[in-house]
């Protein structure tokens, strides 16, 4: 699903920033769904900010269903929101997420989000907002790519077990 928060029409329209939210589970894993609901929260804030400054952002919600699917997109951690292809919160942080009420089942971890000296389970808005304008205003810079990837055990454990969702 790809969601377009524009300028109006006629609005001049300088810089698209691409959002990308990978997820393992939005309708069980309250992570998951809890940053889903913290990003759509970020865009609104930034509604009235983009058309001003000539911007829009693109955003794209990706289910990861598999390990191949993982493997492409050099999953490190769910959920994860990348803009112009680089993770808002490099330190991929996480914890068992049964302790949440994720119910991502025994040994299973999701992301912790660091922001203003506390962590959180869902992606804070401030956190968000940051870093959509930071890339608008940093200008386009290239993705950040490892030199070497594998799907972290964590993952393996969870698509492999769950059969293609963190909680199904």
């Amino acid at each position: 699903m790809t969601t377009i928060a524009a300028p109006p029409q006629g609005s001049d329209v300088r810089r698209t920033v691409a959002v990308d939210f990978l997820y393992l589970e939005l309708s069980t894993c309250s992570r998951c769904g809890g940053t889903d609901t913290n990003l759509e929260r970020a865009l609104a804030v930034l509604d009235d900010v983009l058309p001003a400054i000539g911007a829009q952002v693109e955003l794209r919600r990706i289910h990861v269903q598999s390990l191949q699917q993982a493997r492409e997109l050099q999953l490190v951690t769910s959920p994860t929101i990348r803009v112009d292809g680089r993770d808002i919160s490099p330190e991929p942080l996480e914890s068992e997420c049964g302790a949440d009420g994720c119910g991502c089942g025994p040994g299973a971890s999701c992301r912790l989000w660091r922001y203003a000296g506390a962590d959180h389970s869902a992606a804070p808005v401030g956190l968000i907002v940051d870093a959509i304008l930071s890339a608008l205003y940093a200008g386009p810079a290239a993705a950040d790519t490892p030199t070497s990837y594998e799907v972290p055990d964590n993952l393996i454990r969870v698509l492999a077990g769950a059969r293609g969702g963190c909680c199904g």
